[in-house]
C-alpha cells in the first residue's frame, strides 16, 4: 500500500476586514416541513421565505390543509394561517393515503 503524501506546511491567512454580504442557502425539505408544522400550530399568519418545493413538502401542505390550515404558495414564499385554537388538535376533513403521490 502506498504511503500517504505529507501534509503541506501551514499557510497563514490574514484577515482582510469585515464581510458585507448576503448569502442564500438552498432550501431543505426537512426544515420546510418543520417550519410548516410550527406555523400551523401558531396563532395568526406566518410567512415562510425560502421554502423548498418537494414531494414531501407537497404532502405536508396537503395534510395541513386537510386539517383546516390555510397554506398559500407564492414562489418560495409561503403564507400559513395557523389554527385559531393556537396549537390545539385539528379536526380531520379527509383521509390521506400516505402511499399516493400528490400534485
Amino acid at each position: 500500500m502506498p504511503r500517504p503524501k505529507p501534509l503541506p506546511d501551514v499557510l497563514p491567512i490574514a484577515p482582510r476586514g469585515a464581510v458585507d454580504a448576503v448569502f442564500a442557502v438552498p432550501g431543505s425539505k426537512s426544515l420546510t416541513n418543520r417550519a410548516l408544522l410550527a406555523a400551523a400550530l401558531a396563532r395568526g399568519e406566518s410567512h415562510l421565505e425560502g421554502a423548498l418545493e418537494s414531494d414531501d413538502t407537497v404532502v405536508m401542505r396537503r395534510a395541513l390543509r386537510a386539517m383546516g390550515v390555510a397554506v398559500e404558495t407564492h414562489g418560495d414564499e409561503w403564507v400559513v394561517r395557523g389554527t385559531p385554537k393556537g396549537g390545539k388538535p385539528f379536526e380531520y376533513t379527509e383521509i390521506l393515503p400516505v402511499y399516493e403521490k400528490y400534485q
